[in-house]
C-alpha cells in the first residue's frame, strides 16, 4: 500500500507489468513471512529454555526443603534416642517426605524411644550378678571348686575387673568393662559368649540394649 504509484510508459503492456510487480510483491512477502516465522521459532526456543531453567531451579528448591526437614528430623531423632525419648512425629515427618522405607528398628520403638546408655549402664551390675548366680547355680564353674568356689557362689562374689577366660565371670568382667566405657556393642557381643541360662536370665536388659543399637545404627543410616 505504501508502494509509488507505478507509471506505465507508452507503448508498455500494463497487464505484463502488473503481474510482474504482483509476483515481486508475492515473493518479497513470502521472504518477510520466512524471517518472520524464524523469529518465532528462535522466541520459542527461548521461552522453552527459560521455563525449564525455571522448572529446574523449583526442582531443586523443593529438593533442598525436603533435605533440610529430612535432616532436622534425623537430628531430633538421634536427640531423642539419646535422651530416651518418644520420636513419634519425627518418623511420621520423615515418612511425608518420602525419603524412602523408615527402618524398622526405628518406628518400633518411636512410641516410646529406647533405653538411654547411662540406664544400661547403671542398671548392667545388678544384671551381671544375675547372670553369674543363674550360671553358678546351674553347675560348677570352671576352677571354682573348693573354699574358694563355695564363698563365691554362696556370697555372690564377682570379678569388677575386666579379665581373661571363657567362664561366666571372666565374660561378664569384659562386658562391665565396655559398657563403662561406653561401648555398647562390644558388651553385647561379650555376652553372646554366656551360657544359655545365664543369657536368659538377663534377656529383658540385653533386649533393650539390642532395640537401642538398632535403632541408633538404623538413625546413622539415614
Amino acid at each position: 500500500e505504501e508502494r509509488p504509484a507505478l507509471v506505465i510508459p507508452d507503448g508498455v503492456d500494463a497487464a505484463a507489468v502488473g503481474e510482474a510487480a504482483a509476483a515481486s510483491a508475492a515473493t518479497a512477502y513470502a521472504a518477510e513471512l520466512a524471517t518472520l516465522k524464524d523469529a518465532v521459532d528462535t522466541q520459542r526456543s527461548e521461552i522453552e529454555t527459560l521455563l525449564n531453567a525455571a522448572k529446574t531451579v523449583e526442582q531443586a528448591t523443593a529438593e533442598a526443603a525436603t533435605t533440610a526437614n529430612a535432616q532436622a528430623a534425623i537430628a531430633k531423632i538421634v536427640s531423642a534416642l539419646d535422651a530416651g525419648q518418644p520420636f513419634d512425629a519425627e518418623i511420621t515427618t520423615l515418612q511425608s517426605l518420602d525419603v524412602g522405607e523408615v527402618d524398622p528398628a526405628l518406628t518400633a520403638v518411636s512410641a516410646d524411644g529406647v533405653a538411654t546408655l547411662s540406664t544400661l549402664q547403671s542398671e548392667f551390675p545388678d544384671q551381671a550378678r544375675k547372670a553369674l548366680a543363674t550360671a553358678r547355680a546351674s553347675g560348677v564353674e570352671e576352677g571354682q571348686q573348693g573354699l574358694g568356689g563355695f564363698l563365691k557362689r554362696s556370697l555372690g562374689a564377682r570379678s569388677v575387673a575386666p579379665r581373661e577366660g571363657n567362664d561366666p565371670d571372666a565374660v561378664l568382667s569384659r562386658a562391665e568393662a565396655a559398657i563403662k566405657g561406653g561401648d555398647l556393642n562390644a558388651t553385647l557381643t561379650e555376652l553372646d559368649a554366656l551360657p544359655e541360662e545365664a543369657q536368659a536370665a538377663i534377656a529383658d536388659w540385653r533386649t533393650a540394649a539390642d532395640a537401642r543399637v538398632a535403632a541408633r545404627a538404623a538413625a546413622d543410616a539415614l
